[in-house]
């Protein structure tokens, strides 16, 4: 199957992201700015509420998917969904290619690297799938669950922070949008965070991605 895309198929795409700093609310502008990703396709940091701008080293998806050189799995998990749904080991692997960037990303920026947790990562698959089931694209559920209270409830005591992303088709698209946005790329490449969960969730309008970081 040929990888081009036509250009109308292009710009009806659209990437959203959001990053939580210790499980805090973003702020005001919200509206606005999820009516800015359906009319542009731009991906939003709903941490300030502005358009995401490239920024090095992560200055396109080829450039993401090379961070770990080319044995590096990239897996398309909207065409998995469609041949092989209900596979944990494959989403783990998706999952786990987005922690092999997020610390190749640390190594360049002279950080250490951070341990898998499944705690984390069940908390993490969970908000993405209760957003998908939802209809809804917040760091707090309409229950007024926060991020925090969510890695507790998974029995992770010292939970960080969550960035969260919606609609990127591989590991690689996801974790350039998340570095290309100020303020998931200070959750990513915060020095104090020791531990992390990746959770995707697969689905119409999706893929969902969750990442939660703990102290």
């Amino acid at each position: 199957m040929s990888n081009k895309r036509k250009p109308a198929r292009r710009k009806r795409r659209a990437q959203r992201s959001g990053a939580a700093t210790g499980g805090r609310r973003p702020l005001a502008g919200k509206a606005a700015g999820r009516a800015a990703d359906r009319a542009t396709g731009r991906a939003t940091d709903k941490a300030v509420g502005a358009p995401v701008r490239p920024t090095a080293p992560f200055s396109t998806p080829e450039a993401v998917a090379g961070v770990t050189g080319p044995a590096t799995p990239r897996p398309d998990v909207t065409r998995f969904a469609v041949r092989t749904v209900g596979s944990e080991s494959w989403r783990a692997r998706v999952e786990d290619s987005v922690v092999t960037h997020v610390n190749e990303a640390r190594r360049k920026a002279k950080l250490s690297a951070l341990r898998g947790d499944e705690r984390l990562r069940r908390s993490a698959r969970a908000h993405s799938a209760d957003m998908a089931a939802r209809d809804y694209f917040d760091h707090e559920n309409p229950d007024g669950t926060t991020p925090a209270a969510r890695m507790l409830a998974a029995g992770y005591q010292r939970p960080a922070l969550e960035n969260i992303a919606r609609g990127q088709r591989r590991a690689e698209a996801v974790m350039y949008d998340w570095m290309n946005s100020p303020g998931h790329r200070r959750n990513i490449l915060n020095p104090d965070v020791r531990t992390i969960g990746v959770g995707v969730h697969l689905g119409d309008g999706g893929p969902w991605w969750t990442q939660h970081f703990g102290y």
